[in-house]
């Protein structure tokens, strides 16, 4: 069985500010380390859907998914927490790397992301506000995330 490998595209237009490690270098070196070894040959390359509303409220409260659409920003920053920034394309961002996560579990047919015993897969995605706000365990950490749970 082929190891999944999902991602867009959208995840390397979410950049909080110079200096800042949550940045498109990393995705960039992730995805450049793949190529170069040969492992993407490997994978079962995926691109990551649009997580729809609906998807993230069966995880986080119904007013906290709102108040992320309504405050993301046309143009320029918006500051969510000490750490967390959002840019004008960092919704579509998150949306796709939640995607991934919804796309992991349908591929499996999984009730929960501790039954992925048929499948392996990973997400390259940008760090997920929607879990490191609310505590989710949809997605983790930044980078490329095992499915699995296992931080990469």
């Amino acid at each position: 069985m082929k190891t999944a490998y999902i991602t867009h595209a959208d995840c390397l237009r979410h950049e909080m500010g110079a200096g800042h490690p949550e940045c498109p270098d990393r995705l960039n070196a992730v995805n450049a380390e793949m190529r170069s070894s040969g492992l993407l040959d490997e994978l079962r390359c995926l691109e990551a859907p649009l997580a729809r509303v609906e998807d993230l409220k069966r995880v986080h409260r119904g007013a906290y998914v709102d108040a992320i659409f309504e405050n993301a920003p046309a143009e320029g920053y918006v500051q969510l927490d000490p750490d967390t920034a959002m840019n004008p394309y960092s919704l579509a961002a998150a949306q796709r790397a939640a995607g991934a996560g919804v796309m992991a579990r349908v591929t499996t047919g999984a009730r929960s992301f501790d039954a992925f015993d048929a499948f392996d897969g990973f997400t390259s995605a940008v760090r997920s506000w929607w879990r490191w706000r609310s505590g989710s365990t949809t997605l983790t950490g930044a980078g490329a995330t095992r499915t699995r749970g296992c931080s990469t």
